[in-house]
């Protein structure tokens, strides 16, 4: 069987007092556009600090731990896959994830780290791939445009 999780990350306000950094994420069954499972977290700057020594945070920080989210809060359901595609708007979680971009920050590598030591331990290693999906499309356009607003509105908290 095959999933399909769609990530994202947001960075609203640029974390001011009226922001949101939030991540969301959803396994969709595509064959029946249904969804199996879905969360929204808010991403506080302790739990940056505390987990990946992050003392500041990014849209692309955001958006690689909405993989790293994904892979802990799904992974009953990733057990049973054949196959797992994550689809993410930004192009470094398919970059960074495949080797094909090194991190600058330390805390982005950590992040990172931290992922791959999930798709190991979940024996996931020869069956993750990783898709980029053009954000803010008009969702009518493709069902990867219609999963990502989804996501994205996960991700912003709406």
């Amino acid at each position: 069987m095959k999933l399909d999780v769609f990530i994202d990350g947001s960075h609203l306000n640029k974390q001011s007092d009226n922001g949101r950094l939030g991540i969301g994420g959803v396994i969709v069954d595509m064959s029946t556009d249904k969804v199996i499972d879905q969360f929204s977290v808010e991403l506080t700057p302790s739990f940056m600090k505390t987990n990946f020594g992050a003392d500041k945070c990014s849209n692309p920080s955001a958006e690689l731990t909405a993989l790293y989210i994904a892979l802990q809060r799904f992974k009953d359901i990733l057990s049973t896959a054949d196959s797992v595609v994550f689809h993410a708007d930004y192009l470094g979680v398919k970059e960074w994830m495949m080797g094909n971009w090194k991190t600058k920050e330390s805390y982005i590598a950590k992040i990172k780290e931290c992922a791959e030591k999930e798709i190991k331990d979940q024996g996931l290693t020869n069956k993750v791939s990783y898709v980029w999906v053009k954000g803010h499309q008009n969702s009518s356009a493709s069902k990867d445009a219609y999963w990502n607003n989804y996501v994205d509105k996960l991700a912003k908290g709406e």
